[in-house]
């Protein structure tokens, strides 16, 4: 309930994954994270990035991986992912050296009436691996999250996207008694 009331008070998508993720940094301890958005065309695009030990210069090859071939696999996934090496998907996406080495990752679809609305990744150093209560705590906000995403896209969608007509020149009969 702390979550949600959180996330509620969000009315700017930003605002929203900065309070999340801050939230959430909270119940897993210190962690890098990335949350990519759905688009309207099945594809993704980086939301937001937490730099906890890699620079997002440093990991802007397997970030870029994760948005262009990882999210829609990911997105058709129910439950949270964990891949407890990713040494061969971060050599695949040609890092750094400082980006790579034993890295223990978490990908949660957060989903929301059967659609995917966002991928988190959560991934550290696999010296301290993320914990069973780690998982279920991600678990539990994922849904949160989607909720509040869906509604800030529902409040978005309704607004019109043209400009009213201007005004006339011409004074109709309604307006003929009204003082100017």
């Amino acid at each position: 309930s702390e979550f949600r009331t959180l996330l509620r008070q969000e009315l700017d998508v930003e605002d929203l994954l900065r309070t999340a993720l801050e939230y959430l940094l909270v119940k897993t301890g210190p962690t890098n994270a990335a949350v990519f958005l759905a688009g309207g065309d099945g594809r993704y695009g980086l939301g937001a990035y937490v730099n906890y030990e890699h620079a997002r210069r440093t990991v802007e090859p397997m970030l870029q991986r994760l948005c262009d071939d990882a999210c829609p696999r990911i997105a058709e996934e129910k439950n949270i992912l964990r891949f407890d090496q990713v040494d061969k998907f971060t050599d695949g996406c040609e890092l750094e050296p400082s980006a790579s080495g034993d890295m223990e990752m978490v990908a949660v679809p957060c989903n929301h009436e059967g659609e995917c609305l966002a991928v988190m990744y959560l991934f550290r150093g696999s010296d301290a691996p993320f914990t069973d209560e780690v998982a279920e705590t991600v678990d539990a906000l994922r849904g949160i999250l989607a909720a509040q995403l869906a509604m800030l896209i529902r409040v978005h969608n309704r607004l019109e996207e043209s400009w009213p007509d201007e005004p006339a020149d011409e004074v109709g009969e309604d307006w003929d008694d009204l003082a100017a």
